[in-house]
């Protein structure tokens, strides 16, 4: 996983989640302590549901700005935007219950604006072989923070007070800024201007009409509905029915991070094998059923290790699913499919606890942890019932039609292999080998173009010769060098992933199911 970040794009933008990603725990345990001790636990619930309802509301409408500006610059601004209302919060917030909501919510405004550009930005900065193993390490970087560093915020919250906790979030959202300063830019490609309205529903078509992006959505948000019950229901199996009380429940929850941990590491081993929607779902379906299966049999030592399993199902299905948005969204639209994603599941997460408290009434705690449970995994059946779990681009070796020179067998009715006629095989091959050659002249005198944020162009021959390059005066920055390199490289990569993609096409409109793997042999 580590080549990854051997990337300095990348790199740049892992350390800058990292760092920022710290700053928000002592944020968020700070928050707690002061409006709990000065304002009292309503105004906490309160507080809380209006983070989470800001980033419901705001993701879907702040899609189009993303996917109209510079990404890097959006996280950018957002980082310094964040760093001023936050070092605001103990000079007014203190003072003022408004000011303090106020400040809160536009701190989620911002995140809500900052989460969409992050994700999209990865996409731009990876090759798509990489894509497991950045998100894995994103996702491995939130866990770890919330690990590590929620203890010690209490820690510091209690020695030192609200402010400087409040300052020390602050200063991380510098620290994230400063990295993002070294990024290369990250500008959409020119599109003709809409109507922000327009544009903001054109975000929601591709979530109807490509099957992919329809199944993984709508299937993550009840996941999200039913997965979130898990926060309450978990608690109270804990205390009133395992009988382990609250350090019980602290062990189990431990136990699940510790499989998730797990989990960001595997993944991307499993993607080099499987296609990611196979994994998506059939991750889904053991998450659920481990889940059910708490229930089902309540015992503290099976519950400790369904819990620890339920941490990797979760990693194995968020990792691929993060991929395949990325993927299947279109570039230009990446923001507003990426921000709707995050407002349905948070509105699952809202959701998820007052389902739990509800069902626990009517079924019982267990009852209710099994009944949420299954639900998750007859979501994820459906969809593969549906054809949902159909890779949208399938292993070459996986095609159907291969052509009949590559039959070396065939069967009778009595199940016995017959060796086809060995000369019409011979003329079958050769057949095929004009072809390929044809092709192969074709191929070269094809171009593609790769590029960079636009202002970096790679010409290339459909052999993946790289035959020009264009660099636009703006990406030329002598003072960081850097930032010109990691765009050519970007370049380079996008030019001869396309000359791949056509290769690959070329050869399977000449010979069948077969060509997308010759394809890659040339």
């Amino acid at each position: 996983m580590s080549g990854v970040l051997q990337q300095p794009g990348f790199l740049r933008l892992f350390l800058s989640n990292l760092v920022s990603q710290v700053g928000n725990k002592v944020h968020r345990i700070a928050l707690l302590a002061l409006v709990n001790e000065l304002y009292g636990l309503v105004w906490t619930g309160l507080l809380i549901s209006a983070q989470l309802f800001s980033r419901v509301i705001l993701g879907p409408l702040l899609g189009p700005f993303v996917d109209r500006n510079d990404r890097r610059l959006i996280m950018l601004y957002s980082d310094l935007v964040c760093a001023a209302l936050v070092a605001l919060i103990p000079l007014l917030g203190i003072r003022s219950l408004g000011a303090l909501i106020v400040l809160t919510v536009l701190v989620a405004a911002t995140d809500a604006l900052r989460y969409p550009a992050l994700n999209s930005a990865v996409a731009d900065l990876v090759p798509e072989s990489s894509l497991d193993q950045a998100n894995s390490l994103l996702l491995l970087t939130n866990r770890v923070a919330e690990i590590g560093f929620v203890a010690l915020a209490g820690l510091l919250v209690a020695g030192v007070g609200f402010a400087p906790a409040f300052y020390i979030d602050a200063f991380s959202y510098l620290v994230s800024a400063l990295y993002l300063l070294r990024l290369p830019a990250l500008k959409p490609k020119p599109s003709p201007r809409r109507r922000y309205l327009t544009a903001l529903l054109e975000g929601f078509r591709p979530l109807w009409h490509n099957r992919t992006l329809r199944y993984s959505v709508s299937s993550i948000t009840v996941a999200a509905l039913f997965g979130s019950a898990e926060a309450v229901l978990g608690y109270v199996l804990a205390v009133e029915v395992l009988k382990i009380g609250v350090q019980g429940f602290g062990v189990m929850e431990a136990l699940t991070a510790a499989g998730a941990l797990l989990g960001f590491l595997w993944v991307p081993r499993i993607t080099r094998r499987m296609a990611r929607e196979r994994l998506f779902l059939l991750a889904l379906m053991a998450f659920g059923l481990v889940y059910a299966s708490m229930g089902a049999f309540p015992h503290p030592i099976w519950v400790g290790m369904a819990s620890f399993l339920f941490g990797v199902a979760n990693a194995g299905f968020i990792v691929p699913m993060r991929s395949i948005l990325q993927l299947a969204a279109p570039a230009d639209q990446r923001g507003r499919i990426l921000g709707t994603f995050i407002s349905l599941t948070d509105a699952g997460q809202i959701g998820g606890a007052s389902l739990g408290a509800g069902l626990a009434a009517g079924l019982g705690v267990t009852g209710a942890v099994m009944f949420c449970g299954l639900a998750v995994t007859a979501v994820a059946v459906g969809v593969v019932l549906l054809g949902g779990g159909s890779p949208t681009r399938p292993p070459p070796h996986h095609g159907k039609n291969l052509n009949p020179a590559y039959r070396l067998t065939t069967y009778n009715g009595c199940g016995g292999r017959i060796p086809m006629n060995l000369q019409k095989l011979m003329k079958e091959a050769q057949k095929a080998q004009r072809k390929a050659a044809e092709v192969q002249e074709r191929l070269g005198a094809m171009t593609v173009v790769g590029s960079a944020s636009g202002v970096v162009e790679v010409t290339a021959n459909g052999h993946g010769l790289i035959q020009a390059v264009k660099i636009k005066p703006e990406a030329v920055d002598p003072q960081d060098l850097e930032a010109l390199e990691d765009l050519l490289l970007v370049a380079i990569q996008d030019a001869q992933r396309k000359a791949q993609e056509l290769s690959e096409k070329e050869m399977g409109r000449e010979l069948g199911g077969i060509g997308s793997m010759l394809g890659g042999m040339f």
